[in-house]
């Protein structure tokens, strides 16, 4: 099992893919963690090796909270590695998917099936005793899972300040829309964020930027810096959409 570090951050990872996770947490700053508040009970939807639960865990400081949900066998148990590692004591990390009921799922991903324990986002609440209303951030990237996830899980969007969230399979054309309805705006992430962001973290850490640059470029594998370089455009998908509903003041 390999590790990537940046700042403090040290994240084990199983695949390339995962680097390319780590890239655009904390290199692009997709998910726009300067919407995380110290205090805040934070769910992370599809928390992979926990790269963004480890960024929110010290973002939320002690007196806040990240649920971090992943289904996939594998990811989950680097995650709670990544989670011991980096000393993240106010996670709860649970392995299981997000529907719209109590069921078993196979799922596919990274070139493995596996099956998982699912339930909707409102019953795993209510077993954990948090209310809707200490929400206010959620992340959600489940491959497609969304079309499940969010009609079950209305009364929590509802509260939340902020939804970053990757839209998969041309759903956005119904969902950005439909969450406009409930008073959220979109913001998508589009070439001039990803490239001012990489810009900044290049400045700031310019030595740790290059190293994962070179992993992932050696792994074969081209999302996040590598779509830069690669010169595509990243704000021309209509299959996967990634940006932030923001509550309108």
């Amino acid at each position: 099992m390999a590790e990537v570090q940046f700042k403090n951050y040290r994240i084990k990872y199983n695949d390339p893919h995962d680097i390319a996770a780590v890239i655009e947490c904390y290199i692009l700053d997709v998910y726009k963690s300067r919407n995380i508040r110290k205090g805040d009970t934070l769910i992370d939807i599809g928390a992979g090796v926990g790269e963004f639960a480890v960024l929110a865990s010290k973002l939320v400081g002690n007196n806040g909270k990240v649920i971090a949900i992943e289904p996939s066998p594998d990811d989950f148990n680097t995650l709670l590695i990544n989670l011991k590692n980096n000393f993240c004591n106010n996670v709860i990390p649970l392995n299981m998917a997000i529907s719209d009921k109590r069921e078993k799922i196979k799922l596919q991903f990274k070139g493995k099936t596996f099956e998982s324990n699912a339930d909707s986002l409102a019953n795993i609440l209510r077993n954990l005793d948090t209310g809707y209303r200490k929400i206010r951030f959620m992340k959600m990237d489940i491959e497609g899972g969304e079309r499940l996830a969010i009609p079950s899980s209305l009364e929590i969007i509802k509260n939340l300040d902020f939804l970053v969230i990757e839209i998969h399979g041309g759903l956005a054309a119904e969902l950005i829309p439909f969450m406009d309805k409930l008073g959220f705006d979109f913001q998508r992430v589009n070439r001039r964020s990803y490239l001012g962001n990489a810009f900044k973290s290049t400045l700031s850490h310019p030595g740790q930027v290059y190293k994962i640059y070179k992993l992932i470029k050696n792994s074969g594998e081209f999302p996040g810096f590598g779509k830069i370089s690669s010169g595509i455009e990243i704000s021309s998908s209509d299959n996967l959409v990634v940006g932030t509903f923001a509550k309108r003041k």
